[in-house]
């Protein structure tokens, strides 16, 4: 096998390996970014049920503070309604923040896979223009 020949084996192997790297890197960095929205959407479920458990816990406490002063329940209502109100909208609003946390993440995965896809292309691209200009100047 003549020398330019080698040198052009060699060039293409080196490409192929150097695309397949840059795919597999940026399929990891994916799923990388998809496993952190997944940890921040659980992590936002997980506060969501601790909070609906101390908001039994407040409005027990405010119903029997309610019951000690001799004050009748529905008299306290409002306050019941406040404090239920008040945590479902410290609800809403962790799991908006959740969900477009989780959202930014995986949009970020994907932008490092088109990364990777366009990187090994041009590594692609550059290892045939190489190649050309070789076979053309010889």
């Amino acid at each position: 096998m003549s020398a330019p020949i080698l040198l052009g084996v060699l060039s293409v192997a080196s490409a192929g390996f150097s695309v397949m790297s840059q795919i597999s890197a940026a399929k990891t960095q994916q799923k990388i970014a998809n496993a952190q929205a997944q940890t921040i959407k659980t992590e936002a479920a997980l506060r969501q049920e601790d909070r609906s458990k101390q908001r039994q816990r407040v409005i027990a406490s405010q119903r029997a503070r309610a019951g000690v002063s001799g004050a009748t329940v529905e008299s306290f209502q409002g306050v019941f309604d406040s404090t239920a109100a008040q945590f479902a909208n410290e609800d809403y609003v962790d799991q908006l923040n959740a969900r477009l946390n989780a959202d930014m993440k995986k949009a970020e995965g994907q932008n490092a896979l088109n990364q990777g896809y366009a990187q090994a292309a041009g590594t692609a691209l550059n290892t045939g223009l190489k190649l050309a200009e070789g076979y053309f100047a010889s």
